[in-house]
């Protein structure tokens, strides 16, 4: 019976010591971020430099600028979450993790289109990617 509880404790233990980090950019209304930093090694891979924020008659259009500040080729996953007037999640099959392969000093767009009208806002997720 100890047993059993240790072996689940450590199944536990692992799964949990598995989940990457997710860094996250707030993008508010008038285009400004703030950019959440939960990963040291992925800031450097994966740096917002500059966002854009604009509506194309009722969708919100939102483009990040992510610059990877090493020499080296690197790669990434992001995500846009898109949030209605209360800030709540709007559910749709388009927020999936999306990955990116970046060079050297590189610097790409991260575009986002919010799927219906309903989105007023949204935040930007980045992660390393699942191995």
């Amino acid at each position: 019976m100890m047993l059993r509880g240790f072996l689940i404790g450590l199944v536990v233990f692992a799964a949990c010591g598995c989940a990457k980090p997710v860094s996250t950019v707030n993008i508010s209304s008038s285009g400004r971020y703030e950019w959440i930093r939960t990963d040291s090694e992925l800031s450097q891979k994966a740096a917002v430099v500059g966002v854009n924020k604009a509506r194309e008659g009722d969708l919100l259009r939102v483009q990040v600028q992510v610059q990877n500040q090493s020499s080296y080729p690197a790669e990434f996953m992001y995500r846009y979450v898109w949030l209605d007037n209360n800030g709540m999640e709007v559910h749709t099959p388009l927020t999936t993790w999306q990955r990116v392969h970046i060079q050297g000093r590189q610097t790409i767009a991260l575009n986002g289109i919010a799927p219906d009208a309903r989105c007023a806002d949204c935040r930007l997720e980045i992660k390393r990617p699942d191995r």
